[in-house]
This record gives C-alpha cells, structure tokens and sequence, in this order.
C-alpha cells in the first residue's frame, strides 16, 4: 500500500513514500497517519478516474499538484 519512493528519497535527502492503492484512504486517521510517520512526505499516484474524491484526498492532508499526461509523438514523421 506504501513503498519508499528512490528517486524521491535520493533527491529530497530523507525517506519519502508513494502511495499507489486507494484504500489508504479508507484507513483511520490514526493508522494512516501511523504508516506514514517514518516519512518526510509522501505522494498518492493513480488514475484520476479512480482516484478518491478530492475531498477524501483533502482530508488525509494530500492535495493535487501535478497531472500527467501520457502521449505518444511519431518522430519519424517530423521533419
């Protein structure tokens, strides 16, 4: 449910974690904050379209900075 986050870890200096199932969100306050005390941060990634409601997310103290947008460019074509 949650992982230490390297390349986040590396860069920021101290443990950082990601957070990849939804269900955490569904955990006691006290146990979510419990799981997340040996980090920093920490970051939630999933799809928008099954992503908790922004409220849930709020609540939990996360909050949405960054989309990603997955495309593909045929660089053959260009030029």
């Amino acid at each position: 449910m949650i992982r230490e986050n390297s390349h986040n870890t590396a860069w920021w200096g101290k443990p950082v974690a990601v957070v990849e199932d939804a269900a955490f969100f569904s955990l006691e306050p006290a146990a979510r904050q419990a799981a997340l005390r040996g980090y920093a941060w920490a970051e939630f990634k999933s799809p928008l379209t099954s992503a908790p409601p922004f409220l849930q997310l709020a609540g939990s103290g996360f909050t949405l900075v960054d989309v990603q947008v997955g495309f593909r460019l045929m660089l053959g074509a260009v030029g």
